[in-house]
Parts: structure tokens; C-alpha cells; sequence
């Protein structure tokens, strides 16, 4: 198998799309009917859209796993504002003229997705490609306004609480622990780069940032 890049691309529209492809992906236009119409519409370029390269690699089996993974995660068949008609399994993009999923099978599009685990590699790989990976001030913005108000399912709260549980820490850590505390004093400012929340370097480099959880919304 040829060296295959998974990506993302965005139009000054603000329509997304992810896909695959085996070309130089910056000139890659793509190959989603819904996304293509959309490019042809507007007459963009390739200069006019923004790519983002999530991952690279050489096996097919990844690159229906990774592609699976991005799917699920950006949720690209139900969100209108991606230009997915299926999940992005390796195959291609849909291309059927007017071709519209029902809901029923959006649904099992979205379940056969779920619950896929990545093998090590696979997840070293996409912590690479995520690294060093920008937004534009735009889709922080978005994202930012998307998130507000918004709470944690109960069950995601809850599986956070077990995993918590039992944990034990370490020598070192209870060693740190002894004694009397010195306290930080006042923190220098910092903002985290996806969600635009303010606050402490040190609560903003733990929390957010690179571990923003508005960093792939």
C-alpha cells in the first residue's frame, strides 16, 4: 500500500471534510460529492482551503481504523457542517449524485463505529500527528461558544469517578506531600489556544492547551 495521509480540510465557508488520500495532500482538492459541490459552488482552490494532515501510514487496516476513529469523533455523517456523506473507512468518499442516507442508517453508521479500540501503535501514531497542530482563531471561537453551558453526560462523569477509584500514589508523590506546604504565590497569566479560557500558566497547561478538550470538537 502506498503512503496514505488522513486529513481535514476546511473551507473559507466553514464546511469540513475528512478524508484520505495517496497525492500531495495540500493540492488534493478531495473526492466527497456533498464536499466537491461545495468546493465547485464557490470556485475554491486548493489555496483558498485549509488542510490539517491527522495521520500517515502505510497499512490498510490502519487506515480504516484511524479513519473510523476521526469519523466517530468528529461525528462528520450527522454534523451538516462536514462534507461526509459515510464514515471514512480507506474506500473513498460517497459520490452517488443526490444519494442521502435515512437516519435509521446514519444510526448504524455511528454504532459500527463505536467501541473500536486502537491497537499501541496505532495510538502513538495519532498522538504524533496531533502534535503541533493549529486553529484558526475562527473555529476556536466556534467551539468556544459550542461548549458553554455544556455539562458532562452522568455516565462519563461516572466511569471518570471508577477509574479514580483505588488509585494509589506513589512513594515520591506521598513523599512531596509531607510537611508544610509553600505556597505558589501569584501564578503568571495564560490562555488556552483552542477554548480561549484565562486563567492560571499552570491550570492552563495541565487542563488545556494540548490537553483542551475543545481541541478536536
Amino acid at each position: 500500500m502506498k503512503l496514505t495521509y488522513i486529513y481535514v480540510k476546511e473551507s473559507p465557508k466553514g464546511m469540513f471534510y475528512l478524508g484520505k488520500t495517496v497525492r500531495e495532500p495540500y493540492q488534493y482538492m478531495g473526492s466527497g460529492k456533498k464536499w466537491l459541490d461545495h468546493i465547485k459552488k464557490y470556485n475554491f482552490t486548493h489555496k483558498d482551503i485549509k488542510t490539517q494532515i491527522l495521520y500517515i501510514t502505510e497499512n490498510p487496516d490502519e487506515l480504516k481504523e484511524v479513519g473510523t476513529y476521526y469519523s466517530k469523533l468528529f461525528n462528520v455523517v450527522e454534523d451538516k457542517r462536514w462534507g461526509n456523506l459515510t464514515i471514512e473507512e480507506g474506500s473513498g468518499g460517497a459520490t452517488r449524485t443526490g444519494k442521502k442516507h435515512k437516519k435509521s442508517t446514519k444510526k448504524i453508521m455511528s454504532e459500527k463505529a463505536t467501541g473500536r479500540n486502537h491497537t499501541e501503535e496505532a495510538k502513538r501514531k495519532i498522538s504524533i500527528a496531533r502534535q503541533g497542530t493549529t486553529q484558526t482563531e475562527g473555529s476556536n471561537k466556534k467551539r468556544s461558544e459550542k461548549l458553554k453551558g455544556k455539562k458532562r453526560p452522568e455516565e462519563v462523569v461516572e466511569k471518570i469517578r471508577q477509574g479514580l477509584l483505588g488509585k494509589k500514589l506513589s512513594p515520591k508523590h506521598l513523599e512531596s506531600l509531607k510537611g508544610k506546604r509553600t505556597p505558589y504565590g501569584e501564578q503568571p497569566k495564560s490562555k488556552c489556544i483552542y477554548c480561549g479560557l484565562e486563567g492560571g500558566k499552570n491550570s492552563i497547561t495541565r487542563w488545556h492547551n494540548e490537553n483542551c478538550k475543545s481541541k478536536y470538537l
